[in-house]
């Protein structure tokens, strides 16, 4: 009877502390510590211990759950190494005690260890818990030699002091980034400012990242020193509106007015990008303002306001990589040029002399340059769209009979599946008849892409409220609803195993969206896995 009640007690502390651990590991990961950079706070505090305790190695080690991870590694290469292997982990069975291993050639429990019989060849380790104020033990503060020593009660002192301020370094990290979440909570709120705050402001300019607003009545504007200083004012120096015009790029300045209206007009949140130029030294500097209309108790327009940074070196390296792409693109498309007419001629020739096989082979050579040249458009449109070079010819045009000979074309093309085009009324819309017939392509090539061979792919419109919307229906393998959120992103590709062997660089369906959003439209996907998926965008009736 014993036995049976002295497994069940086993088993007891065993899932309590499977639980402990669990709780402890959930601790960590809350300060967003690991596998992140190294940083001069916690290698100095390393480098102290190590020079006290006079050990060539010192490290502040957090156990995760299959290995100890270094946030900073004094003498050690190293960055992590298993957790069978590490010593910490040994130590967070007394959590409020040093643990010491005099001789680990010496001690059962490390002398097979691979850090014990190879490099870095530990003999001696010392280690203080890492213990954060809800007593869980996030890993040690330790110095370690290759020699056995014995720490003096000064030096034992000294490394409990210094593991304290490991501990104090990691809360006041995760103090400032909870900071950070805490600024959006109370701007929605609406509090008056608070010590909270002006701490959230000071971790903000610390992170050089910092608040706008502007007064929906007066349109005043109030902007931190380091937005300021972005603009070429001083702290004291007032930055109207109309200085804040005048400083954005000529190309940029409409679309700022228009995101200014839609905001107090209609409370739209704003995410925009534009370069401005430096009043003091000249320099253009390109910056992100996001931006919400938030209001009082009584739905009152109080406060337009957001977050406000340079992303001058980020939009540099886009705008780099864009005339690279739009560079290569272009010279690219020369050679394709030749080697079609040269398809051409060769054609001519085998169709006059009656060689079947050449004159079919050639034919399916063409058709590859054909779509190589659709692939080179795309990139050379991903980086005009990216450099603002993009140019609309609009006129007006019937949508519906555009529908049918774009898939007319694609008909020649694609013989494999069942495409047809619904019956619609003579729909006008004033556009770019070119950007318009290469979104409805680039959707039916997509929908042929991924549905089966002989399935039906349905093209339809139809006129909704003071639009026309175009849906393009597959009955395809269908799309999962976390990826749906992200389809229209840059190169974002969905990835499963039915789609591995499908070729595609993720541009089509963004250069779609870009396309429908600079002619004011709207685009969007449906789909139900197993079952096909459904696109539409919609454009603004003539």
């Amino acid at each position: 009877m014993i036995e049976p009640f002295l497994n069940l007690h086993k088993a007891s502390e065993d899932i309590t502390a499977t639980d402990a651990e669990a709780k402890r590991l959930q601790a960590l990961q809350s300060y967003h510590i690991l596998d992140t950079v190294e940083e001069a706070d916690f290698d100095d505090l390393t480098s102290l211990a190590s020079a006290i305790c006079q050990t060539p190695i010192a490290l502040v080690s957090l156990v995760d759950k299959d290995r100890q991870w270094f946030k900073s590694h004094k003498g050690l290469p190293a960055r992590e190494t298993p957790r069978e292997q590490s010593f910490c982990a040994h130590g967070l069975a007394t959590p409020t005690q040093l643990f010491i291993v005099p001789d680990a050639t010496r001690d059962e429990r490390f002398q097979e260890n691979p850090l014990v019989t190879g490099d870095p060849n530990i003999v001696f380790y010392a280690g203080v818990p890492l213990l954060n104020a809800d007593g869980y033990a996030l890993g040690s503060l330790c110095v370690i030699d290759t020699e056995t020593r014995e720490l003096n009660q000064e030096q034992l002192s000294a490394l409990r002091i210094l593991g304290r301020q490991v501990v104090d370094k990691l809360e006041l990290r995760r103090t400032l980034m909870d900071l950070s979440v805490a600024n959006e909570r109370l701007l929605e709120s609406n509090h008056d400012l608070t010590d909270a705050q002006l701490k959230l402001r000071q971790a903000l300019e610390t992170g050089k990242m910092d608040t706008w607003s502007i007064n929906p009545d007066t349109m005043e504007v109030t902007m931190s020193d380091y937005a300021k200083h972005l603009f070429g004012y001083t702290p004291d120096e007032e930055l109207p509106m109309e200085a804040i015009m005048e400083a954005v790029d000529p190309d940029y300045r409409q679309m700022l007015q228009d995101v200014l209206k839609d905001a107090m007009e209609q409370a739209k949140p704003s995410d925009t990008e534009y370069p401005i130029t430096n009043k003091r030294t000249g320099e253009q500097i390109w910056v992100k303002a996001t931006g919400k209309v938030y209001f009082d108790s009584e739905g009152r327009q109080i406060e337009y306001s957001g977050m406000f940074m340079d992303i001058t070196e980020r939009k540099l390296d886009e705008i780099r990589k864009n005339d690279f792409i739009g560079m290569v693109s272009h010279e690219l498309k020369t050679p394709l040029t030749s080697i079609n007419g040269y398809i051409q001629l060769l054609r001519a020739k085998a169709r006059k002399t009656e060689d079947a096989f050449s004159e079919k082979a050639l034919e399916k050579s063409g058709l590859q340059i054909k779509k190589m040249t659709a692939m080179i458009n795309g990139f050379l449109n991903v980086s005009r769209l990216q450099s603002g070079k993009i140019l609309l010819h609009k006129e007006p045009f019937a949508i519906d009979e555009l529908l049918r000979s774009t898939v007319e074309d694609l008909l020649t093309l694609e013989t494999n599946h069942n495409i047809s085009v619904l019956p619609c009324s003579s729909i006008s819309v004033v556009a770019d008849p070119d950007k318009i017939a290469n979104v409805i392509s680039n959707l039916v090539s997509n929908a042929v892409k991924y549905a089966p061979v002989s399935s039906n792919i349905t093209i339809a419109c139809q006129v909704e409220g003071n639009d026309v919307v175009v849906s393009v229906k597959d009955e395809g393998m269908g799309i999962a609803a976390h990826d749906l959120e992200h389809l229209f992103e840059r190169y974002y590709r969905v990835e499963n195993g039915n789609t591995a062997l499908i070729s595609g660089f993720g541009i089509g369906l963004y250069l779609c969206a870009e396309i429908v959003e600079i002619h004011n439209g709207r685009i969007w996907a449906e789909s139900t896995l197993g079952e096909g998926s459904t696109f539409y965008f919609s454009l603004p009736l003539a």
